[in-house]
């Protein structure tokens, strides 16, 4: 775990815009993975209660069409967000 990137410090999810607000900025480690349309995320988070959880999440077949623009990734930004904000609050 202490090679894994940290949410809005550094490596390829420091700039993981659902990740990097508080509470989760720093709170979260994750490596990723992508290729077009799979977009994966797997690490621990730390919640509200100072608890570790692990976590994997596999989103395949998400098209945002030939242009990869932050626009067309916002319904996974709001997606991942929510999800690991409500993960954060249990």
């Amino acid at each position: 775990m202490e090679t894994f990137p940290i949410a809005g410090v550094d490596g390829t999810i420091s700039g993981r815009v659902g990740l990097i607000n508080p509470p989760l900025v720093k709170n979260v480690i994750a490596k990723t993975g992508s290729l077009k349309g799979v977009y994966n995320l797997a690490g621990f988070m730390t919640n509200a209660r100072g608890e570790k959880i692990a976590f994997v999440q596999f989103i395949n077949g998400y098209s945002t069409g030939e242009l990869e623009n932050k626009t067309k990734r916002a319904p996974l930004v709001q997606f991942e967000s929510g999800l690991y904000n409500q993960l954060y609050k249990e």
